[in-house]
């Protein structure tokens, strides 16, 4: 599987590149602030891949959220939820929403008017383009460089965007900030779609700008994928005919030896 730190798609390209010939907000000096950009695990050479046909209601699209498997092995996506932001023939791109950063607007760009006014954290976006800022918005209208995502959520790169909703004083319950996001070559996100790697949900701007998004990924797998009830069986008898698993076996239930 390709890094999502290196695969950047074209749709992700589109909105960055615009972004930087306008003035994007970078942040070169704050790239190690905690989250490593490192490769999904990937199934060896030659090794068999179990996958699942995708229904139509899991079907990626902006506006949608990316909900990770319970034991999704990659750690800059466990226990992630993630909203896309761009989804098309030339890949996917979108942010993760539930991973607040101990770092604020003000400690890494000092030098924006008004960012002393209104405090907003950071969250990590994803491992790709992590000296960037990017931002969603609530209550916003499009316009150039203003994208929307949802009926309520907006999508912006742009420098001039954010100064002008500190300038308004925008609340951050209505604003949030992310350095870097995810992106996936095209082809990538179905293959991990079809691998089971992620659930999919329609988003809205309730759970993205929730207050609590420290267990926004544990509410939501909870719904998606309940734990149900474990059992124990001895799985050395399974591959029996004395499996108890076989209907037709006629043996009780055995138990693992401690």
């Amino acid at each position: 599987m390709i890094s999502r730190a290196h695969a950047v798609p074209s749709t992700a390209r589109s909105w960055l590149g615009c972004a930087l010939r306008r003035g994007a907000v970078g942040l070169l000096a704050l790239i190690g602030f905690g989250y490593a950009a490192g490769a999904t695990a990937a199934a060896p050479v030659g090794a068999a891949v179990a996958t699942r046909p995708v229904a139509a209601k899991d079907a990626p699209a902006a506006g949608m959220l990316l909900v990770a498997r319970r034991d999704l092995p990659d750690p800059n996506f466990h226990e992630s939820v993630v909203l896309l932001t761009a989804h098309g023939a030339g890949g996917s791109a979108g942010l993760i929403v539930n991973r607040r950063t101990r770092l604020r607007l003000s400690d890494a760009m000092p030098e924006l008017a008004n960012v002393e006014k209104v405090e907003h954290p950071l969250f990590f976006g994803g491992p790709v383009a992590r000296a960037q800022i990017v931002m969603l918005m609530r209550r916003e209208r499009p316009a150039e460089q203003i994208e929307r995502v949802t009926d309520d959520i907006f999508f912006s790169a742009d420098r001039d965007v954010l100064e002008s909703v500190l300038a308004r004083k925008k609340p951050a319950s209505e604003l949030r900030l992310y350095l870097g996001h995810a992106g996936w070559a095209p082809g990538q996100l179905a293959r991990e779609l079809a691998r089971g790697d992620w659930h999919v949900m329609k988003a809205n701007a309730e759970l993205v700008f929730s207050d609590d998004e420290a267990t926004l990924w544990e509410r939501l797998i909870r719904s998606l994928d309940p734990p149900g009830l474990l059992v124990r069986l001895d799985r050395t008898a399974c591959g029996t005919p004395a499996c108890p698993m076989r209907a037709d076996s006629g043996a009780p239930p055995q138990e693992d030896k401690p």
